[in-house]
């Protein structure tokens, strides 16, 4: 199981290394940090959630230990999906907010304030879709079926990147490839 969560956590790192020469040409060294720093907004996402697909897990499994074959999905999944939702919302007005109040000559270092906001609400997006995807995920674990969820979550990843790579190859438009990204979180849930 160790090996499984190892490889689905090293896949996407490992995969975006390997692809980084390739955003860089394409994107531009500003393109390129504009997709970094929409990942690191995406990446503060993960306490949207308040630990709802770890609960999941627990919930799902501690079910199943009581004799529920389906793991109480049925109770746990509203509840965990429920407080996901509404950290997602938490988390998008503290960043609606955080962009209201930041100086301008803080925003003018960062970019055009128009191309902050993007990456804002890409973020936000993105935030929502990968919190209902945690969620499912923390149910596959419960079922302690760690191998399938790995499974699923590295496929996804790699046909995310192949995504990501078409989407930029094709038309080398910053807002189109992070409309692919949202569509890739959204495909992912």
């Amino acid at each position: 199981q160790a090996g499984w969560a190892t490889l689905e956590y090293a896949s996407f790192p490992v995969l975006i290394l390997l692809v980084t020469p390739f955003f860089l040409g394409k994107l531009g060294e500003s393109g390129y940090g504009k997709w970094m720093l929409l990942m690191a907004l995406s990446g503060v996402g993960g306490l949207a959630g308040f630990g709802g697909g770890s609960a999941t897990t627990r919930e799902g499994s501690a079910e199943r230990g009581r004799g529920r074959p389906d793991g109480g999905a049925a109770t746990v999944v509203p509840s965990a999906l429920s407080v996901a939702l509404l950290g997602s919302v938490l988390v998008a007005l503290l960043y609606i907010l955080i962009w209201m109040l930041l100086p301008s000559e803080v925003s003018s270092k960062i970019g055009v304030e128009s191309d902050i906001f993007v990456l804002l609400l890409f973020s936000i997006v993105v935030i929502f879709f990968d919190q209902i995807d945690v969620v499912y995920t923390g149910v596959i674990r419960g079922f302690e079926r760690f191998d399938a969820g790995a499974r699923a979550e590295i496929v996804a990843k790699f046909c995310s990147v192949v995504l990501y790579i078409s989407v930029v190859s094709a038309t080398g438009v910053i807002e189109m490839f992070f409309l692919s990204i949202a569509g890739a979180a959204a495909a992912k849930a």
